[in-house]
């Protein structure tokens, strides 16, 4: 992998990162999309910040849904027929209020106790 030397800039600014994927089916490689952009992340000194089971709605089991721990996901059909739910629009809602509160919490000056 190459970094160009905005890359350089980019990885001494100690940035976050965080993933949302679609595929076309059940096990067509969310995780392994998400998985697959750690080292990227990692090359530049990034942070991942994945969303973890912070959304129990990535627990459900009554409703076919995009997403993991990794990441809010969808699942877009072969076609890309399908249109994201609201079950998956609650966990994509969920990641980036999450991300946020990770990002301030990196960005405030440390507390001493």
């Amino acid at each position: 992998m190459h970094c160009s030397r905005r890359s350089a800039h980019i990885r001494s600014t100690a940035r976050t990162a965080g993933v949302f994927f679609s595929t076309a089916s059940l096990g067509g490689g969310q995780e392994t999309t998400a998985l697959s952009c750690v080292p990227f992340f990692a090359h530049l000194g990034m942070v991942f910040v994945p969303i973890g089971y912070r959304n129990k709605s990535l627990l459900n089991l009554d409703e076919i849904h995009g997403g993991s721990p990794y990441g809010a996901g969808t699942l877009a059909g072969t076609q890309g027929e399908r249109q994201v739910s609201q079950l998956e629009l609650q966990v994509a809602h969920t990641q980036g209020m999450e991300f946020g509160k990770i990002v301030s919490k990196l960005k405030s000056p440390p507390t001493h106790v």
